[in-house]
């Protein structure tokens, strides 16, 4: 028997086990995956419930789906709705200021407060998507006895199906309310011109707190134009004193009116509180 025929028999004699082999490769390369299972608080009607704060729930979001219902994307409801959204309820023991967050989740999710409507959904009083890095925050002043939804996503921005949430809520901040005087003279001393004023603001502003001037002066064909930024320590307090230096990027500062434009913000981690105002000044010489 030569060597060919020895091979031809093996493989008929081999055949139904390499039939059986090739049968079952394309069986799983053609299964059907095995269905996912929703979290348990998957859409607005069946919400985990939070008894009391403060509260940190963590759990995978991978499998959560998507309502009809669900509120449009924080920034523009017109792009749609977000993806593997989880639901959480909770009626408020007494009245004051809440703040929900995801912080300590690993994906980017957007975060959603509001009462429950009739047709399953919520009526959205506040959302964020990105406050820090890709997590997100909401400040909100609840009522004693009011039921509030909580819906987080994840950003319509991202591809990734859900991850890791951690959910909290705890007693917030007092809303963030701001408040910014100028002196409209203004102080020249060599290329440089000095404001001074006051701010005030009524939270702590964990994320910073900043005056930024722009001054412009034009004189016929001639113009000067300067910007600085000053941070600002003693937030929350009122009548902080400030002195603010703006050099002169653009041409040279002369004595005589100008314009301004003064900005004041100080933020948290659950908002900003800003106010801008405009200003004719007027610069002097400094003696």
């Amino acid at each position: 028997m030569t060597a060919a025929t020895e091979a031809t028999e093996a493989v008929v004699a081999h055949r139904p086990i390499l039939a059986m082999t090739a049968a079952v490769a394309l069986v799983a390369a053609f299964a059907l995956p095995v269905s996912a299972t929703a979290p348990s608080n998957d859409d607005s009607a069946s919400p985990r419930i939070i008894g009391s704060i403060p509260f940190a729930h963590s759990q995978d979001t991978t499998d959560a789906t998507a309502d009809s219902t669900d509120p449009g994307y924080c920034f523009a409801p017109e792009f749609g709705t977000d993806s593997a959204t989880v639901w959480f309820n909770y009626t408020a023991a007494e009245s004051g200021p809440l703040g929900a967050t995801t912080f300590g989740s690993d994906y980017d999710t957007t975060l959603y407060v509001g009462t429950p409507t009739g047709a399953g959904g919520m009526d959205v009083l506040a959302c964020n998507d990105d406050i820090r890095t890709l997590q997100a925050a909401v400040r909100f002043d609840a009522e004693a006895g009011e039921t509030y939804l909580f819906a987080v996503g994840q950003s319509i921005f991202s591809g990734q199906p859900g991850s890791n949430l951690t959910f909290n809520l705890d007693v917030g901040p007092a809303a963030q309310v701001v408040d910014l005087r100028v002196d409209p003279v203004g102080s020249i001393s060599d290329r440089t011109v000095t404001f001074r004023g006051t701010v005030g603001c009524s939270a702590e502003a964990t994320l910073g707190s900043v005056v930024v001037a722009e001054l412009t002066q034009n004189r016929g064909a001639k113009q000067a134009l300067g910007v600085d930024f000053l941070d600002v320590a003693g937030c929350p307090g009122a009548a902080i004193p400030f002195a603010i230096e703006v050099p002169s990027e653009v041409g040279k500062f002369k004595a005589g009116p100008a314009t301004a434009q003064f900005i004041y913000a100080a933020c948290n981690d659950f908002e900003c509180g800003n106010e801008t105002i405009e200003l004719a000044v007027t610069l002097k010489k400094q003696k």
